[in-house]
């Protein structure tokens, strides 16, 4: 677990054993907001503790490795969701959320590592589907803590993905960003063309200085990716 501040709200980030995908969870004046949860026993932890008396949770995009903590989550918290209407579509289908490819990728760790990740895997997961709560096709706004988070779609990586910016502060970025990782637009769903056309413009954009929370590893700059 990490921790950090930006604008006076608490930040933690989890990152999932087996793809190393990051769940981010953010506190202000009693009220949690989750990003792409997964599993994990700190973060529901840490969720009774502060006892929020309200929870929302943003999905970045509609990949399993990404989505797969929404039935864990629905078990110890109540909670709004929100994401773009791509990957409600894709979420509200049992067929959709298989991880057929994240159960390929982790064979091909346990190979590697000599480790048992996905037999754990296949154990822990159970195909779901999920309804969102709120959907939005272009941009949308949401208030948390007194500070707007706006969302912009960023298609490429897959249909459903989208960008959190949090004021100049920080960015939510999914898998359009991850650090010293080209993004991967060969997923069913993705599209390089999109990409180039939308996504990475908007991306080009952000301010040198803003913080870039991406979908796995590390938190950085955005100037430290150019």
């Amino acid at each position: 677990m990490e921790r950090f501040a930006l604008s006076a709200i608490d930040v933690y980030r989890f990152e999932s054993e087996y793809l190393r995908t990051n769940m981010f969870v953010l506190f202000s004046d009693g009220k949690a907001l989750i990003v792409d949860p997964h599993p994990d026993e700190e973060a529901a932890a840490l969720l009774k503790e502060k006892n929020a008396r309200q929870t929302t949770v943003f999905l970045t995009h509609e990949h399993p490795d990404h989505t797969y903590g929404l039935p864990w989550l629905k078990e110890i918290t109540d909670f709004q969701l929100i994401c773009h209407r791509k990957c409600a579509e894709t979420i509200a289908v049992e067929r959709n959320n298989r991880p057929m490819l994240m159960t390929f990728v982790l064979e091909q760790k346990d190979e590697e590592n000599g480790t048992r990740l996905t037999e754990k895997f296949n154990r822990e997961f159970k195909p779901f589907t999920f309804k969102a709560d709120m959907v939005f096709d272009d941009t949308f706004s949401f208030d948390f803590g007194g500070i707007p988070f706006c969302f912009m779609a960023t298609p490429g990586h897959s249909k459903g993905s989208c960008c959190i910016k949090m004021n100049d502060t920080a960015v939510f970025t999914g898998d359009n960003l991850i650090w010293d990782t080209p993004v991967i637009t060969r997923f069913p769903g993705g599209s390089l063309k999109e990409f180039n056309e939308k996504t990475k413009p908007y991306l080009d954009a952000l301010p040198d200085d803003i913080l870039v929370l991406a979908g796995h590893g590390r938190v950085f700059k955005m100037k430290e990716a150019r």
